[in-house]
């Protein structure tokens, strides 16, 4: 099992500017966040990385656009894109809102939202205005005048109408006026923490169809002031049906907002065991992704916390139950995380063997950091945390020659297939520094590919729908199509299975959301991708 950095060969050449330029403003050290995504229907997934730029003055950054040429090489079609528009970007998350067959993008920048309209040919249009995507501050909110700052989005069709709508993470009430002084040493400035800055709530909006949204943040029970969110996932926790949101919030307690099936939400993370750490306190959450660590097919959550704060891993006692365990210290992952502050994070069965693994990025705040705590660095490896299936998991990330032993700002991180070989590929954000593409490379590994498509005469985002795979000896792995997880990033929607040494998998059962609200069984033989249709 190896990682390989392919970047160079890949053709992507791509450094992040995080605006730092010695003021250490509080966005400079968040952002970083990279969409795969099929842009132009052709099978495979092209990439967006987002760039950031100076916050005094115009906006500068410029994001990078690169169509996916098959085998894992790319080709720069920034340019006449629609994405070639200077803007301070943090965030993407990706969803057929128009129902037209096609992929659009959100865009979550500091002072507000995008929307990139999918035109075709590699074509995206500016719709925000017309979307009635507003990202100004609540009317009523607390705390003074201050930019919105948006980070992670997912699409999840909330009120199971069939069209989906946009649940977006903020952060806190930030301005250049309103920056606060902090200080590591007592003489030099350092990036402040959250506890420093009034929070600012989450918005969800209402798809209405057509490409217009309504803001239903308030009549969805969403609205919480006090809210510091920079990861989100949504998962099915309690098995009915409908899609909750898990929210992880910095130095505040988590969300878990349960949905009624019909788009009301209540938040119930502290009677459900996930608001706080074991010691009752609020950790600094970054990023977060939901799998299953056996094939019992129980949601288990990872979120990415600050250094000295290990990964939390929850996952859920039983079917349909209403409690979370914190398994990170049995299963090995809180010595394993101790000290790294974790960014981007993945559940990804990165070995193929039928369980799935963590992925990490790494990466500090503060660049000076080492200089106040020797036993921290602001660069850090990221780690490959393998599930050995026996609920245990060990740092199998490789030595000095694997890609993930390179010391960086690990902030957004996003898996695909890029060239087809049936295990996942990487692509990780270094803030301020490069995207790096990283390359799987398994010995005789076998995976199974599962993409789900809509008919050209019932088109509609499959958001929500649950994949089951089951193997003739019983063995079953489920994995669900999602919006939104890791941090700031958007993954591939084609699911995939390792299938390892394992018997032949003998069936692949979907259970489609609405609009067509049933489950499909589908019979061998079984190709090494299978594309499936209601």
């Amino acid at each position: 099992m190896r990682f390989v950095d392919v970047t160079e060969s890949s053709g992507i050449r791509f450094k992040h500017d995080n605006g730092a330029r010695g003021a250490k403003w509080l966005p400079e050290t968040m952002g970083g966040g990279v969409a795969l995504f099929d842009a132009d229907s052709d099978g495979d997934d092209d990439v967006l990385l987002l760039d950031g730029g100076a916050l005094d003055g115009p906006a500068s950054g410029l994001s990078k656009f690169y169509r996916n040429d098959g085998g894992c090489r790319f080709t720069d079609v920034t340019r006449g894109s629609g994405f070639d528009v200077p803007m301070c970007a943090m965030g993407v998350a990706t969803a057929d809102i128009d129902a037209d067959g096609d992929v659009d993008v959100f865009v979550t920048r500091v002072g507000g939202y995008t929307l990139f309209r999918n035109d075709g040919a590699l074509r995206f249009v500016d719709s925000t205005r017309e979307s009635g995507l507003d990202g100004s501050a609540l009317p009523d909110a607390k705390g003074p005048k201050t930019l919105p700052f948006p980070t992670s989005a997912a699409f999840l069709d909330a009120d199971r109408d069939g069209r989906p709508d946009l649940f977006v993470a903020h952060y806190v009430r930030w301005s250049k006026e309103t920056d606060v002084w902090a200080t590591l040493d007592g003489k030099t400035k350092s990036y402040a923490i959250p506890d420093q800055y009034q929070g600012e709530s989450c918005r969800l909006w209402r798809n209405l169809g057509g490409g217009r949204f309504e803001d239903v943040t308030i009549a969805s029970g969403i609205r919480n002031d006090e809210s510091k969110a920079l990861g989100v996932c949504v998962l099915d926790a309690n098995g009915d049906g409908a899609s909750d949101i898990f929210v992880a919030n910095d130095k505040w307690a988590n969300f878990l907002f349960l949905n009624d099936g019909r788009g009301r939400f209540r938040d119930a993370a502290l009677e459900w065991n996930v608001a706080y750490g074991p010691d009752g306190r609020a950790r600094a959450g970054m990023g977060i992704d939901v799998g299953c660590l056996d094939d019992r097919g129980l949601p288990a959550v990872a979120i990415g916390n600050f250094s000295n704060e290990p990964v939390s891993l929850f996952e859920l006692v039983r079917p349909g139950g209403d409690v979370f365990i914190n398994r990170a210290d049995p299963c090995g992952v809180a010595a394993l995380t101790h000290k790294p502050l974790t960014f981007g994070l993945l559940f990804a069965d990165v070995d193929l063997d039928g369980f799935e693994d963590l992925l990490l990025a790494n990466g500090h705040i503060e660049p000076t950091i080492g200089d106040v705590h020797k036993d921290l660095a602001w660069k850090q490896p990221a780690q490959w945390l393998r599930n050995l299936g026996n609920r245990k998991f060990v740092d199998a990330s490789g030595g000095p020659d694997s890609a993930l032993a390179v010391p960086r700002v690990g902030r957004g991180l996003a898996a695909s297939d890029f060239d087809g070989d049936g295990d996942v590929d990487f692509v990780l954000v270094d803030n301020g520094g490069a995207a790096v593409v990283i390359r799987c490379d398994i010995p005789a590994g076998r995976g199974l590919s599962v993409r789900l498509e809509a008919t050209p005469d019932r088109r509609f985002d499959p958001l929500g729908a649950r994949v089951v795979v089951e193997h003739a000896d019983g063995f079953r792995q489920t994995r669900t199509v999602r919006s939104g997880s890791s941090y700031l990033s958007a993954s591939s929607r084609t699911l995939h299975f390792g299938i390892g040494g394992r018997s032949p998998v003998s069936k692949v059962t979907v259970d489609w959301p609405s609009p067509v609200n049933a489950a499909r069984t589908y019979e061998r033989p079984f190709p090494a991708t299978l594309i499936l249709r209601p």
